[in-house]
């Protein structure tokens, strides 16, 4: 019987430890968006900055470079807060392929948690202020990747998108 409920305990203890393991480490929203960075193609990468380069000299557009490869254009400079990954961003957009103009996609006053959008708004949208209007020039793998978006964005498009910043709900 003693011998029983020490098993028990013993068990239950086990079951205890090995759901608190002090060695689980809890990434942060930062460190996930460096993650994403890091495993983007490189190979392709370079390709698509040649693309978007050479569509911007070819209209005379000078936009900033990112190092994660994001071009953009700053059109009004907003005056409030800047994002961080954690906040819900509201925004105006239209969003268009680089190689057509065709449009895919656009939104007035519409809601997103930052972390889960993809990474050229991650990694753009952190680059603005509450009221800014920016023109954000993304290559591929900072969008939908080899895999496209339905049949509105191909595999390994770069995009243009269009974005009017107008609030930042902060994390609670």
């Amino acid at each position: 019987m003693w011998k029983t409920k020490r098993n028990i305990v013993l068990l239950v203890l086990t079951m205890i430890y090995s759901g608190c393991n002090v060695d689980d480490e809890v990434i942060t929203a930062e460190e996930q968006l460096q993650i994403e960075l890091a495993n983007v193609d490189k190979t392709q990468l370079a390709i698509d900055t040649l693309i978007i380069d050479a569509y911007l000299q070819a209209r005379n557009i000078i936009a900033v470079v990112d190092n994660s490869g994001l071009r953009y254009v700053v059109h009004t400079q907003g005056t409030g807060i800047s994002p961080e990954l954690v906040d819900i961003v509201t925004v105006n957009y239209r969003g268009t392929l680089l190689s057509d103009g065709s449009e895919f996609d656009a939104g007035q006053g519409s809601q997103f948690p930052l972390e889960q959008l993809i990474l050229g708004w991650k990694v753009g949208f952190k680059l603005l202020h509450e009221g800014a209007t920016a023109t954000l020039y993304l290559p591929s793998g900072l969008a939908y990747g080899t895999a496209g978006r339905g049949s509105s964005i191909p595999p390994n498009a770069n995009l243009i998108f269009e974005v009017d910043l107008l609030d930042v709900k902060r994390s609670q």
